[in-house]
């Protein structure tokens, strides 16, 4: 099963199928080549940055004369650099968010240890990432139609930046199925 876009599920209790899973994984995994190629481009900027920045240096030491020059040209690599190292470093966190983001949509997180209600709602978890980051999973909207369902949640993930994935309150039918789900949101 190929897909250019994540499959949602409507019923957040209902297993995700492996064919479910392995179409997202593909869209993920496709998404993530396309940020880390972005991401290598900005990583090749700042080398080449610190590269101009070097022979800079090189030039103002060859030449007494040149010294003032070098140092200006020194000076522009030098802020070069740290743009270019601050590009390379939100790239990677946009990583980050996009890989939070496809696992939160599918609910791609392992319960380490939970707290459920009377109705089996889970309200509260230590919960491990995909890539093994601790997290805790708070349940912010417990339907009161359908006991037992959650409709707004949020996780966080403790890396090396800690995050924040949120889940707003999603809308039921008549029958509790899933009408309306807002985008999940990434602070």
């Amino acid at each position: 099963m190929e897909t250019d876009h994540l499959i949602l599920r409507e019923d957040v209790l209902r297993t995700v199928t492996v064919p479910e899973q392995e179409a997202n994984l593909k869209y993920l995994e496709q998404k993530a080549i396309e940020q880390a190629a972005t991401a290598e481009e900005h990583a090749d900027a700042a080398d080449a940055a610190q590269v101009a920045a070097a022979q800079a240096q090189a030039v103002s030491i060859a030449s007494a004369t040149a010294a003032a020059q070098a140092k200006s040209d020194a000076a522009a690599s030098a802020t070069q650099a740290v743009i270019a190292k601050q590009v390379a470093e939100q790239a990677a966190a946009n990583i980050v968010s996009g890989q939070l983001l496809g696992w939160a949509q599918t609910q791609n997180f392992q319960l380490v240890s939970g707290t459920r209600d009377a109705n089996g709602a889970l309200t509260a978890a230590q919960i491990a990432w995909p890539d093994g980051t601790a997290g805790v999973f708070t349940a912010d909207v417990l339907s009161t139609a359908f006991p037992g369902a959650i409709d707004a949640w949020h996780a966080t993930y403790v890396g090396a930046t800690t995050k924040t994935v949120t889940q707003p309150a999603m809308t039921r039918d008549a029958n509790g199925a899933v009408t309306a789900q807002p985008a999940i949101l990434i602070s």
